[in-house]
This record gives C-alpha cells, structure tokens and sequence, in this order.
C-alpha cells in the first residue's frame, strides 16, 4: 500500500516537474524577441549554479534560477558581416555615378541654352514691336533738327462739352508763310480778323489723320501772294505721329485744310507744325471716327485758340485774346529774305495752270466734283 503511495507521488512530481518546463521554455522563447524580458531556466534536480544568479525555491523543494539580463549594448556593438562586393557591381556603381554626372552637366546645359534662348526671343520681339512703332510714328521722316518758333493751340469741345487742349508748336524756318497765315488764325490779328474759332472737324481718317478745314480757298492778307492759297514752300519725307500738314489745293499750292496726323504716312506734305502738348485729346478724337466713311461719329469743335507764351520751362499760360493785334507782325524780312515780286507769282501761277490744262491727268480732273480733302491722297 504504501509502495503504492509513494509511486502516485512520483508520477504527480514528475508531472508537475514537467508542466513547469514546458512553461519555462515558452518565457524563454519570449524574452529572445524582447531585451527587457527575464530569462528562466528550472531544474528538479540541484545542479551547478553560477554566483550571479539568484535561486529561489518552493515548498515543493523545486528551485527556480532567475538568470541576469543582458545589456542591449553587447548585442547593438557586434559588427555586422560586411559583403565584399565582386568587380562587376563595382563597374555597374562607378558607370551610374559616371552616368549621373554626365546627365546633370547635360540638364544644366540645357537649362542654360533655354535661358539665352529665352531671352534672344524677348529681345528680339522687343526689337519687333520697336521698329513697328518706329514705323507706325514715321520716325524716320521725322527730320533731326526741327526748331519750334510760334506755340499755339487749340481748345477742343465734344457735343458742347470741353475735351481738353492741343498745343502746338509752328516750323517757322521750314514753313514761314504757311505758319504766318495759321499764326494769324490763331490769334484772329489778321486785317480780316478771320480766326479758328467755332470750326468744326471736316473729316476723320481712322488711325492717320484728323482733317481740318472750311474750304478749299483761303482768304489771307499777306501780301505779295494769290489771297485765295500760299505757295508750297517745303515737301519732306513723309508725315509722322503729331505733325500737322496742309492739304494740297493744286500743284505747288496749298489751302486752308490741315491735317493733324496720328500715324505716318507714305506721301510727302508739307509739315508745318506739330503737337506738343495734349496728344491725348487727338487719340480720342480719332476714336470718334467710322470705318464706314470719314464723316465723325460726334461734333468736334475748335471753341477756342490763340498763342501761349512761355515763361518757364514748366509753366506755360495763354495770353489774353485782346493783346493778339500787336503781336503778329506778318512776314519777316530780315528773317526770311525779301519777298517774292507779285508779278513774278503771277506768272509764275499762270504757266503752272497751263501746264495742268495741257497735260492730260489735268483734262481728266477738269469737271470733277472732289470733295476737297480727297487732296490728301
């Protein structure tokens, strides 16, 4: 019986023994995957155990050994097996490095070529619209020495409402009888007291030019010359941006009718003035007009003029309108020379009307009805 008893004891030992093994060994399959877990290891029996671990035992005379942690920094120290690499990859990783560098010098290339290329296209669509606007302001009939005598100007109203002021300044070297005669328009200082006051815009030509003028005929007091037109006394290059040209009456004459131009032309009139000051009031004019026929859209009407008279260099005023008698004081002589003999100008203008009468361009004219400002052309 007792033999008995002490074998059942035995086998529930050595169950026991075993159940705390397999549970050992599962702690210790964890504390590999974690640095702060603890190590266990049991035994049944006593054996060797080292001086730094601490054992413990139940009351079943089964000890544990709890062993000591490793430092996580023994394992972090422990050089990892370097892998030598063969001659191959070494060619591979020296011709991708080569590679590399080769296509960052060819993309800075290009970017480079793409900066100047850039900028030879900025400077030549620079140089494009420059020479366009040189064009269409007729620069180069714009001659390099001009020199402004008479300042006058004109006060310009739209339907009855002030637009603003167009000063202009007269060529009087180039045109001197022309520019007397619209000197004394201006002023009204003329014996027929005739002035630009109350004249309406005749005609609109979009983006060239703004026509002035009451007739074909002129009625001036300068003596010496046929009273009904002057003669031409200078034909440049062409028309530019803001000059003012009268328009022709006939061959070497010229009328009262004058144009402010707005763009360069490919004729040559004669240019005897041009706009300093104001023109912003032409553009605006020049919008008024129509592409179907020249007649303007709005009623443009000169409301007054007369000379300014220029005290500083920035600061211009108008004279008052009753001074303008003693300020004209008609053609120059010791300026301009001495005048023509009337009778030569007659003579003069009687072989040119026969000259036009003969040719056959002129029998053609003869009997047309040609509003006066088709002159321009």
């Amino acid at each position: 019986m007792q033999g008995g008893l002490r074998l059942v004891r035995v086998a529930h030992i050595t169950a026991v023994a075993r159940v705390r093994m397999g549970a050992i060994s599962i702690n210790h399959q964890q504390s590999l995957f974690s640095g702060s877990s603890v190590f266990y290891c049991a035994s049944a029996s006593g054996g060797h155990v080292s001086d730094n671990t601490l054992t413990t035992r139940d009351e079943k005379g089964n000890s544990l050994i709890r062993v000591k942690r490793l430092p996580l920094t023994l394992i972090e120290e422990v050089p990892l097996p370097q892998r030598v690499l063969t001659d191959l990859e070494l060619v591979m990783m020296a011709w991708c490095e080569e590679h590399a560098r080769q296509y960052a010098m060819i993309m800075m290339a290009i970017r480079v070529a793409i900066f100047f290329l850039l900028l030879i296209i900025l400077y030549v669509f620079y140089r494009t619209q420059l020479s366009s606007e040189r064009m269409i302001r007729g620069v180069a009939h714009m001659p390099a020495d001009l020199r402004i005598g008479s300042v006058v100007y004109f006060d310009i109203a739209e339907n009855g409402a002030d637009i603003g002021r167009v000063v202009i300044g007269l060529l009087n070297e180039k045109c001197p009888l022309y520019c007397e005669y619209f000197h004394r328009r201006c002023t009204g200082s003329g014996d027929t007291g005739d002035s630009f006051r109350g004249m309406q815009l005749a005609a609109i030509v979009p983006r060239h030019c703004l026509i002035f003028g009451d007739g074909r005929e002129m009625t001036h007091d300068v003596t010496g010359f046929n009273p009904h037109y002057l003669p031409t006394e200078h034909l440049g290059t062409g028309s530019w941006r803001g000059a003012l040209s009268s328009i022709a009456y006939g061959v070497n004459k010229e009328s009262p009718n004058f144009a402010i131009h707005v763009s360069a032309g490919d004729y040559a009139p004669q240019i005897f003035a041009l706009v300093i000051g104001g023109f912003d009031v032409v553009e605006r004019i020049n919008a008024g007009g129509s592409k179907h026929g020249n007649a303007p859209k709005k009623g443009f009407t000169i409301v007054e003029c007369g000379e300014l008279c220029t005290l500083a260099k920035s600061h211009i005023v108008p004279m008052p309108w009753k001074l303008y008698e003693s300020i004209s004081k008609g053609y120059d002589e010791e300026k301009f020379g001495e005048r023509i003999p009337r009778d030569f100008l007659e003579r003069s203008d009687e072989h040119s009307t026969a000259r036009v009468l003969n040719s056959t361009t002129g029998q053609e004219k003869i009997g047309k009805t040609v509003p006066w400002w088709r002159f321009l052309w």
